[in-house]
């Protein structure tokens, strides 16, 4: 080993006491690169590893020790290593907001998301009035210094595709490509797992996959993958998933998973007790991280419901005080990214109203710490579970700010660069839009850490027309969200568990249509169940009893007369019936 190694392993043991080798052999090969100016073959690097291996130690040494090596390079003082010939610049980034600010606090260091570094409005390109409003963010001024590092935490999240928003463009559109264009001198790391899903609507991670980018960009790429786990104990239930599932994506060969409980991994026989194990930690352990996971938004609707009607004692109110809740949407003024969970500390009673739309001040909890706080707008509306936000609620609310600045401020109509800056501000424009969080979906999760988390897989899950390691890697992406327990179901959710009460007069006529939801696969002849392929026609028996039908009313090889078959949430035939008036 030379002494150069030597030197280089020695800080690094300063930081993290007992490395693995695989950390040892990543941190001197990219801080060695750090030392050298950007070139295209050291332009390049991706950063990965499985969850619990150790990724962001690695970054949390480089950020350390970059300082230590600028203090020489300032003070002319000697080292048994090539010192660049001007100090090394670090940006700190992360695709999310939660995920920026968790790296803050590992690295000590200043973090922010990758769209806030990079990005700056276009003030000349934005649009402004009473009927339009859009706004243009050009790519802020590029890192032309060769000893600037960008590291780009969470990168599995990063979309190749063009991304499109009514109101907001960033860039070109594409992330990736606005990265490279903003990082032209600089060395970018992408860091994240390799073995999580891929951004929504893509197949592969281009971010993490070295052969494709070089494909599409021709740069070469320094990769590094983590392999040795630091966080899991070996003997951990979710070590001991996780890494089948990463061996089995690894090797291309499909094969069964082996789920078995053990003392962070507890196996449930319903959905209704792994609901009823969530609402007893939020009710007995309410400072526990934890959150629940399922494949659909339909069941992630489902399950929250059912999971504030046994915690809340008054759900009429769309918001109460201590509500766990999502943002669904960027919100630039108050720095909460789509994804973000956050609690709702207090809030006013009373709401202002224009028109339909209901917003509401709230005082919120967004971090780990007592003083990440702030008081913000909320929409209340986009609670409701039928509310979709459209362009004709933007423009009630652009009508009402407008409005109020002719009565005060009519002057501001005529400047356009202080009238952009009235509406950037606005509380209204700007409200939080939300969707309750005690159940979402893995791709929401993505990011994101809890102590425990319950995971309710569905039998759509295992239907879906997806690539087929999709299952593996929706499961690897739910499981290592979980830092200490793991709660499973032992068989996949069917659409009658989810259903507790079955609201339809039995006088409904046989040729009403049952939305697909409430009937889903369940279709039963010679005590099987069928997958149905649209919806079927319909009868109430009782309120615990889904029923099926008479005649073939799907599209699969069954005769044309059938008897009916009625059977509870269980799936269990319950009552049989050869004729049934229409």
């Amino acid at each position: 080993m030379s002494n150069i190694t030597l030197y280089i392993n020695n800080l690094l043991s300063k930081i993290i006491k007992t490395p693995t080798k695989d950390q040892q052999v990543t941190f001197i090969n990219l801080l060695s690169a750090f030392l050298k100016p950007t070139r295209k073959d050291n332009h390049i690097f991706m950063l990965t590893g499985s969850a619990g291996t150790g990724k962001t130690t690695v970054v949390e040494a480089l950020i350390k020790t970059i300082p230590i090596i600028n203090e020489s390079i300032e003070n002319n003082i000697l080292m048994p290593i090539k010192l660049p010939k001007q100090p090394i610049s670090v940006y700190l980034t992360a695709t999310t907001g939660k995920a920026a600010r968790m790296l803050e606090n590992r690295c000590q260091y200043s973090a922010c998301t990758i769209h806030k570094l990079i990005y700056t409005l276009d003030d000349n390109k934005s649009e402004v009035s009473r009927s339009r409003l859009r706004w243009y963010y050009k790519i802020a001024d590029p890192l032309t210094d060769p000893y600037s590092v960008l590291f780009i935490d969470e990168s599995s999240m990063i979309s190749s595709l063009n991304q499109e928003d009514d109101n907001v463009i960033f860039g070109s559109g594409n992330l990736i490509d606005d990265i490279l264009t903003f990082g032209t001198n600089a060395k970018i790391v992408f860091v994240g797992d390799p073995y999580q899903l891929p951004p929504v609507n893509e197949h592969k991670t281009l971010a993490l996959d070295p052969e494709l980018f070089e494909m599409k960009y021709f740069f070469p790429v320094q990769y590094f993958e983590l392999r040795e786990p630091v966080r899991f104990s070996k003997y951990s239930g979710i070590y001991q998933i996780a890494y089948q599932i990463r061996d089995t994506l690894t090797s291309g060969n499909q094969s069964n998973i082996n789920i078995e409980e053990n003392g962070n991994v507890t196996l449930y026989d319903s959905v209704d007790e792994i609901i009823n194990h969530h609402v007893d930690i939020l009710k007995n352990k309410p400072t526990l991280p934890t959150t629940m996971i399922a494949y659909t938004n339909n069941v992630v609707s489902t399950l929250n419901k059912k999971i504030r009607s046994k915690l809340l004692k008054n759900t009429k109110k769309l918001l109460n005080n201590n509500e766990y809740v999502m943002v669904i949407k960027n919100n630039y003024l108050y720095d909460l990214m789509n994804g973000e969970i956050v609690q709702i500390i207090n809030m006013e009673s009373e709401c202002k109203r224009i028109e339909h739309l209901r917003f509401r001040k709230v005082k919120l909890k967004y971090g780990s710490d007592d003083n990440d706080v702030m008081k913000c707008m909320v929409l209340e509306n986009t609670l409701e579970p039928n509310f979709n936000y459209t362009f004709q609620d933007e423009l009630l609310i652009l009508s009402y700010i407008f409005e109020k600045i002719q009565k005060q401020n009519p002057d501001l109509l005529d400047n356009k660069r202080s009238l952009m800056f009235r509406l950037q501000n606005d509380p209204y424009l700007n409200a939080l839009r939300l969707k309750y969080a005690y159940a979402i979906t893995c791709h929401k999760a993505q990011g994101g850490e809890w102590e425990e988390v319950s995971i309710v897989t569905e039998s759509m899950l295992y239907h879906s027309k997806q690539p087929s390691d999709f299952v593996l890697r929706w499961l690897y992406t739910a499981i290592t969200r979980a830092k200490s327990n793991v709660n499973l179901l032992r068989r996949p959710a069917r659409p009658a568990d989810f259903i507790d009460e079955l609201k339809f007069d039995v006088h409904y006529k046989m040729g009403k249509f049952i939305p697909r939801y409430y009937t889903g696969y369940i279709y039963i002849k010679d005590f099987k169940i069928w997958t149905a392929r649209s919806g079927v026609k319909y009868v109430s028996l009782d309120s615990n009893e889904i029923l099926l039908i008479q005649k073939n009313l799907i599209e699969c090889d069954i005769p044309d007369s059938l008897p009916c078959y009625a059977f509870c949430k269980n799936g269990r035939i319950i009552r049989w019936q050869k004729d049934l008036d229409e």
